[in-house]
């Protein structure tokens, strides 16, 4: 078997990876070929655009496909690219079955796969990917628990933007949004492994479910409006801002021996909270909080096993609330498994489904990993890591008594865990800057004190070259360089002006009541600065600058558009410049 993973945001690539795959012996050897699509587009006329574009450079190769919330490839995290991910069998196969759960009962389903399972001969394993916008999945899965004797595993599908009007949706020959895909994986030499980590510690008091409606929806906790549990005891009240607040405190649940984890996807003005997975009446729950050490020591463990399995093929299904957790560490994790394989692959997800000890679990907030391979494999690997223990055995965590005490209602605590959560909504935690949402922020405060004869400048900064870096160098000398950048910028403005890291190794400066001349002198400054920095290992590196004015504009997008422009246009004319935007340079 092999694997081989492309990031795209141009279909103009895809004719070159039709010719690499063309020029590859196992591609041209193979008994089968499956082609994962993980997109970050959800817009139906935009996916379908590519989905033919796909199919017209691989027409002959069957595809199903899922939108994400990031998209994961060896050592890159994109927002922006679409994966393709190559599954190359020498000798086994697959089937793919779609189910329209508007159209099928869970019965049917149910019958329809346990004929399939039993009429095709050395299962190795069972893929399952679903949406969000119906839970009837998670009955599915529990009504045909007692007939696998294999791996299961998947994923719910996300999106990068997700609102009302854009739903997350999987592929296979058409568009679904409210339907399952099931690959069923065969050959008497396919071997499939998959385990789970979670990594978040149960603090705190524990509380009990006391009323529901329905599997999905909590009313009440203790007796009292579910929703009430994070203000209470992380005094976050639920707004626009709520779910960024809590994505990072699961609801820790035992059950049968396991920790799950479920975090709520919605709430009502009457306090309930609602999920994507099932909770039970009398379930016993705590507030989780992850620790970034802790939990990579679990990924590490598992890819440890994984390791003896001599995986061809890591697939990786990682929950949506663990990005928000790492935030810009996110690389740590997936780095750990391109140790133990030369091809990572997977997205980031609503839900992670895997099978378990005869039953199957949907899980949130966890990590779900996936190794394949043919030939023989060492076959007695077995991991029971998830297996409750008592807070007694992690006593090595050496922070745990104290975020034992932050869950402790005090109005102390309650006012230091409001504080460390909104600056942790604001500021970026490699370079110490605002962060995108800060800056947003700042910018709508900034133009709602200025007067009409006032403007607002933002200047853009890029690293130039900086994706050369990380991969000559790697993310961790990339990261120095983020925050040496990032420094100099601070040094940079004036008392009056702020910065921040717009994203990956973008910067914006915003600067109230600057005329556009100041602005570009300021830009200057910056690109100077910087250039003439000297970074150990790198030595020295440059940044590209765009400059635009508010003027009257009220949306920070169309400012930053302006900038961005101009920031292009500074690209474009070689680098290690500024360019300010004007009207005829669009």
């Amino acid at each position: 078997m092999k694997q081989m993973s492309f990031m795209i945001e141009s279909q103009t690539e895809l004719k070159s990876i039709r010719d690499e795959l063309n020029a590859n012996e196992a591609f041209l050897k193979a008994q089968s070929v499956l082609l994962h699509i993980f997109s970050p587009y959800a817009e139906n006329e935009l996916l379908e655009n590519w989905i033919m574009k796909i199919n017209y450079f691989f027409g002959d190769i069957k595809i199903v496909g899922t939108t994400a919330g990031g998209m994961i490839s060896n050592n890159e995290i994109s927002f922006e690219a679409i994966e393709l991910v190559f599954f190359i069998f020498e000798k086994s196969d697959f089937e793919i079955k779609t189910y329209d759960l508007n159209v099928l009962s869970v019965e049917e389903v149910r019958n329809d796969l346990i004929d399939l399972f039993s009429n095709i001969d050395h299962i190795a394993g069972v893929e399952f990917l679903t949406t969000l916008k119906t839970n009837k999945y998670i009955s599915l899965l529990d009504l045909i628990s007692e007939n696998i004797n294999f791996p299961l595993f998947g994923a719910g599908a996300w999106c990068v933007v997700f609102d009302e009007n854009t739903l997350p949706k999987i592929f296979n020959e058409d568009i679904y949004d409210d339907s399952i895909v099931v690959i069923v994986y065969y050959g008497e030499e396919l071997h499939i492994k998959s385990d789970y980590c979670l990594g978040w510690v149960p603090l705190g008091k524990e509380m009990t479910v006391t009323s529901m409606d329905g599997d999905y929806c909590i009313n009440e906790i203790d007796g009292k409006p579910a929703v009430s549990i994070y203000e209470k005891y992380l005094k976050v009240k639920p707004d626009s801002h709520f779910f960024e607040h809590i994505s990072i405190f699961p609801m820790a649940i035992i059950r049968e021996g396991r920790l799950i984890a479920r975090t709520p996807i919605n709430y009502d003005k009457q306090g309930r909270l609602f999920f994507n997975a099932d909770v039970h009446i009398d379930d016993r729950i705590r507030l989780s909080y992850g620790n970034f050490s802790y939990i990579l020591k679990d990924s590490r463990e598992m890819s440890e096993k994984f390791s003896e399995f001599n995986a061809q093929s890591i697939l990786l299904f990682s929950c949506r609330n663990r990005l928000n957790f790492f935030g810009e560490k996110a690389m740590r994790e997936v780095e750990i498994y391109n140790e133990n394989s030369l091809v990572v692959s997977g997205y980031y997800s609503a839900s992670e489904i895997i099978s378990k000890d005869n039953k199957i679990n949907v899980l949130n907030s966890s990590l779900v990993a996936v190794a394949m391979r043919e030939g023989d494999v060492n076959l007695t690997y077995n991991c029971d890591q998830e297996k409750i223990v008592s807070n007694q055995s992690r006593e090595q965590i050496p922070y745990l008594d104290r975020l034992l005490n932050f869950l402790e209602v005090t109005t102390q605590e309650l006012e230091e865990s409001n504080r460390k959560l909104e600056k942790l909504a604001t500021s970026d935690g490699l370079t110490g800057l605002y962060n995108r949402r800060g800056l947003e922020q700042l910018f709508t405060y900034e133009m709602n004190k200025r007067t009409d004869n006032q403007n607002l400048a933002v200047i853009m900064c890029d690293v130039d070259f900086f994706k050369k870096v990380n991969d000559k160098y790697g993310h961790n000398i990339g990261d120095t360089v983020l925050k040496g950048v990032g420094h100099a910028i601070e040094k940079c403005i004036r008392s009056q002006d702020s910065a921040g890291r717009w994203g990956g190794e973008e910067f914006m400066v915003l600067l109230p009541n600057t005329k556009l001349k100041i602005a570009k002198s300021i830009a200057q400054r910056i690109c100077k600065t910087i250039a003439e920095l000297n970074f150990e290992i790198v030595g020295s590196v440059t940044v590209s600058a765009g400059v635009a004015v508010s003027d009257d504009e009220t949306l920070m997008e169309n400012v930053y558009h302006k900038a961005d422009t101009a920031l292009y246009i500074a690209k474009k004319n070689g680098r290690n410049r500024v360019e300010v935007f004007r009207e005829d340079t669009v």
